[in-house]
């Protein structure tokens, strides 16, 4: 689309080019003297349709790119959605509302807590690989954004604690703890990310 908009501009460019040569050789031809004004009155009309191509122009590429800037925002928004979606399921497996009445919060429950991230061997269960892959897909697409808004470069790109003291995040923070913990936990995360996305818009709104 923007090749096709330079060519565009750049043929406009050529035909006023070549107007304004065509007028020069009207002027300096005695003959034409008696079309003096219907020279200066064509001279005008044609600068007036250029000017208006060129509005037509510029109005185009400032619709791409915020076309461009609204797709990325929107992009974002569904990622976070599907993100905030999967924790929310995470959460109802750990305590759903259907079970909450028979389910004593007290109990650690340690074991189920395991079992919801962990396989027996050691290995991420599904559901926590996509917990994994969700999160990598919001916080690379938070620097996506931060190089097509620059006003967003204040804007922290993790929602993930670094220090997890030679650990992977997940273990660090959902293995062999109780599930009301884990529970909490999720509860946050789902916060910040909220919470970021509120910073984003918010921010990028302000700027436009």
């Amino acid at each position: 689309m923007k090749k096709g908009i330079i060519i565009t501009f750049f043929i406009i460019s050529l035909l006023l080019i070549g107007m304004m040569f065509l007028i020069v050789d009207v002027r300096n031809n005695p003959v034409t003297d008696d079309f003096t004004t219907l020279e200066s009155e064509f001279e005008k009309v044609n600068q007036e349709e250029a000017k208006t191509n060129i509005d037509s122009l510029r109005s185009t590429i400032v619709s791409e790119e915020s076309k461009g800037q609204i797709d990325a925002l929107e992009t974002f928004n569904v990622i976070t959605e599907d993100l905030l979606m999967h924790i929310q399921r995470l959460e109802e497996a750990l305590y759903s509302k259907e079970r909450e009445d028979s389910v004593n919060m007290e109990v650690p429950r340690i074991q189920e807590n395991n079992a919801l991230f962990f396989k027996k061997n050691g290995e991420y269960t599904n559901s926590a690989t996509q917990f994994i892959a969700k999160l990598d897909a919001f916080e690379y697409n938070i620097r996506t954004l931060k190089q097509r808004f620059p006003v967003l470069s204040s804007i922290k790109t993790k929602v993930r604690t670094a220090n997890t003291k030679n650990q992977d995040w997940l273990s660090y923070n959902f293995k062999d703890f109780p599930a009301i913990t884990s529970y909490a936990k999720l509860k946050s995360l789902q916060y910040d990310i909220k919470t970021k996305r509120e910073a984003i818009f918010t921010t990028v709104l302000n700027n436009q």
